[in-house]
Parts: structure tokens; C-alpha cells; sequence
């Protein structure tokens, strides 16, 4: 009597992970300020999600652009704008207001329900202001004593101006 009570929930424990779940995919692209957020969903219920994508920066909230109003703090949800039908994928672009590293979290809601992915910590790579190396700087203090130098020598070498300095007096 055991053995037969016990089959239904292995077969059960064993088809479990077989049942369909939702699942979002997010990857960022892009190297400075400016990026391309992908979100792909599958098994999603139908429908239109709205979408909150959160950059959180070291210098405050970044902006998303959305497609009907423009570029809007990522605060505030994307109304609508994610329509799903089984599995979908959509490009969203963000931009940031610092060169350092950030986060991304993407929420969708549809009605009560709100889907959160994980954070992405993502890595900027942005020129700054590069240092002089020290070579040049010694290069160019060198050219400018050369440049002073050569000056020097032909102002006191021009003989043009020593002859009407004499006929001055």
C-alpha cells in the first residue's frame, strides 16, 4: 500500500521542473553613458507589461527613454510599452550622468503582478582626461627653453637693430 501511494509523488517530484516557468533575460550593451538594455521574457502570461528600468549610478538615477514621452528619470515606469505573446524580446535605451560603474534592475508589471530581475552590475568604459606622461612633459618644457633660446640669440645677433639703435642716439 505504501508503493502505491508513493509512485503519484515521485512521478510528481520528478515532472516538476519539467512545468513551464517564466523567465526574463537582461544584457546590457554599450560603453559610456549610453546603452542598450535587452530584456527577452519567455513563457510570460499575454499581454502589455509596463517597464521600470533602474539605473542607479554614484551620482543619482540615470533615464530611460521613453518611446511617447522621451527621456524620463528610471523612477518611472514605461506605461504599456512591453507586449508580450508567449516569448518576446525588446532594445530599450538608457543613458547615464557619471563615468563610473552602475546598476540596472528591470521590473515588468502587468496588473497586480510585477516580475523583478536580479541586478546587473555594469562597467563603464569611459576615456577621462589622460595624464601627460612624464617623457612629454619633459619634451615640451625642453621645446619651449629652445624656442626662448633661439629668440634670445636672434634678437641679439640681429644686427639690423643694433644699427638703428646707434643712429638714435
Amino acid at each position: 500500500m505504501k508503493l502505491e501511494a508513493t509512485v503519484p509523488i515521485i512521478l510528481f517530484i520528478i515532472f516538476l521542473p519539467l512545468a513551464s516557468a517564466q523567465d526574463m533575460a537582461v544584457g546590457v550593451y554599450g560603453d559610456c553613458h549610453n546603452f542598450d538594455v535587452k530584456v527577452s521574457t519567455r513563457n510570460f502570461e499575454p499581454g502589455c507589461y509596463d517597464v521600470k528600468i533602474d539605473v542607479d549610478t554614484p551620482s543619482g538615477k540615470g533615464e530611460v527613454y521613453d518611446p511617447n514621452k522621451g527621456w524620463k528619470s528610471s523612477y518611472y515606469y514605461i506605461n504599456g510599452d512591453y507586449c508580450v505573446e508567449g516569448n518576446a524580446s525588446k532594445t530599450y535605451k538608457i543613458r547615464t550622468n557619471s563615468d563610473g560603474d552602475f546598476k540596472v534592475l528591470v521590473k515588468l508589471r502587468l496588473n497586480t503582478t510585477t516580475l523583478i530581475s536580479d541586478y546587473y552590475n555594469i562597467h563603464q568604459e569611459c576615456p577621462g582626461e589622460k595624464e601627460m606622461p612624464p617623457e612629454y612633459f619633459f619634451l615640451v618644457v625642453l621645446l619651449t627653453i629652445l624656442i626662448i633660446l633661439i629668440g634670445v640669440v636672434v634678437y641679439v645677433k640681429n644686427p639690423e637693430k643694433k644699427k638703428s639703435k646707434k643712429k638714435s642716439r
